[in-house]
């Protein structure tokens, strides 16, 4: 016999248990037909302008044109047998290491036909379209079918997973920050709890990865930081469930860890030691850190948004990764308190903060006033791998911890319950 507490991600076992029967398979329905559509048509809402005139640029015009370049460049890699990690075209006559740069081949390759027929500027909207929708798309499942019962509170958390603020800016410019419709499959393919199919699992994560490499590598790092951490603090909540789940996850990781390395051995040495290779960042990222008041500023893209302000609190568009406005960070703080109890929550709140304070650099900025504060970025500026991320990106991390919290709170004032399972379990 097990009793669920209101506020714990676990069942108290009163009796021995019986063999768990296998949790249910949450069959799409109509409505999930409707959310995607929704997160489709915003997308293309959103880009409106740019549809009607391709020739249009988002805020961001030159990292635009380069990420049209590499699409391009990716079809002709595609219908002339060219080598897609390496160009002669920019660089003359060295050329340039695509794969040491954000050649986006995860999307370049399979818009081919869209770009050999349309161009490369209507292939990046719809790379644009597609990486935002997806990525809404791809929380609104995870949450559906592993943390909340309603689909109307997982709809609202998979829309501000993929149109938060940050996404939007990003997506404008950089399009391996904006496709991160991979991220919640790695998720659910490294935490699912059953012990059965870890070699099935442990290959689709493997392949996920190598794919995500194609998109993003800077995202696939933001995954793996966070999720260590959220690991990490979860289990440090509840150590039970640690221990029963940390064999299962390790063998998972071991095969996807093989399987992934298998297929990006020759690209990953390509980008690291091939023509054209390099090592550390072409510019200082000190430049390009949040200013701690723009957590609760308003985007520049929404009704309420001021350019001029969000300006003056962000490196430059591109990067306004956090601008959350003044009600949600409050009302996180509300459902952090209100469910303390869970795990899962706990977990999310300190991965949270944690990405949070990385995205303030090496040293605090408040209302664009250098306190001297050190910051915890400083700590990880010269870790290899590290020094190549942007500090403020680190703030995306935020906005997935702010979908699900706020996923769990619509769920709860529904009157979904809780589930009684941690937020890896499920199918």
């Amino acid at each position: 016999m097990a009793v669920g507490r209101a506020e714990t991600d676990q069942p108290v076992r009163l009796t021995e248990p019986a063999a768990p029967a296998p949790a249910p398979r949450r069959r799409p329905r109509p409505v999930d037909a409707l959310v995607v559509a929704g997160y489709l048509g915003l997308a293309v809402l959103l880009t409106t302008g740019q549809w009607r005139r391709p020739e249009r640029l988002f805020h961001q015009a030159g990292d635009q044109m380069l990420f049209e370049w590499m699409l391009a460049r990716a079809a002709r890699a595609v219908t002339g047998g060219e080598n897609p990690l390496h160009s002669g075209a920019l660089n003359a006559p060295d050329g340039v290491n695509l794969m040491a740069n954000t050649s986006v081949l995860g999307l370049g390759v399979p818009l081919t036909p869209v770009t050999l027929v349309f161009g490369s500027q209507t292939a990046f909207l719809v790379a644009v379209t597609l990486s935002l929708a997806g990525t809404a798309t791809a929380w609104y499942a995870l949450l559906a079918r592993r943390l909340v019962r309603s689909r109307a509170a997982a709809a609202v958390g998979g829309l501000f997973c993929g149109f938060a603020p940050g996404m939007v800016a990003q997506a404008g410019a950089h399009l391996h920050m904006a496709a991160q419709f991979l991220v919640p499959v790695i998720l659910a393919l490294v935490f699912r709890p059953a012990s059965d199919r870890v070699r099935r699992d442990g290959v689709l994560l493997g392949l996920a990865v190598a794919y995500q490499v194609f998109l993003g590598e800077e995202v696939l790092v933001f995954l793996a930081l966070a999720a260590g951490v959220f690991a990490g603090a979860y289990a440090l909540a509840d150590r039970a469930a640690a221990r029963r789940l940390a064999p299962v996850v390790a063998r998972r990781l071991g095969i996807g860890a093989l399987v992934a390395g298998v297929l990006l051995a020759y690209p990953l040495w390509f980008q690291f030691a091939g023509p054209g290779h390099y090592r550390g960042m072409p510019f200082h990222t000190e430049g390009y850190r949040l200013d701690v008041v723009s957590f609760a500023a308003t985007a520049r893209q929404t009704v309420a948004g001021d350019a001029r302000r969000a300006g003056l609190l962000s490196p430059n568009p591109t990067e306004q990764n956090s601008f959350f406005g003044p009600f949600l960070p409050l009302l996180a703080v509300l459902v952090v308190v209100r469910l303390w109890r869970r795990p899962l929550v706990r977990a999310l709140a300190a991965c949270g903060l944690l990405f949070a304070l990385l995205s303030l650099g090496t040293s605090v900025v408040v209302n664009r006033h250098d306190t001297g504060v050190p910051g915890p970025y400083r700590l990880l500026a010269d870790v290899p791998l590290l020094d190549l991320v942007v500090p403020a990106r680190f703030a995306l991390v935020c906005v997935p911890v702010l979908g699900v919290l706020l996923a769990l709170a619509l769920d709860r004032v529904r009157g979904g319950g809780v589930r009684t399972w941690a937020p890896w379990a499920g199918a």
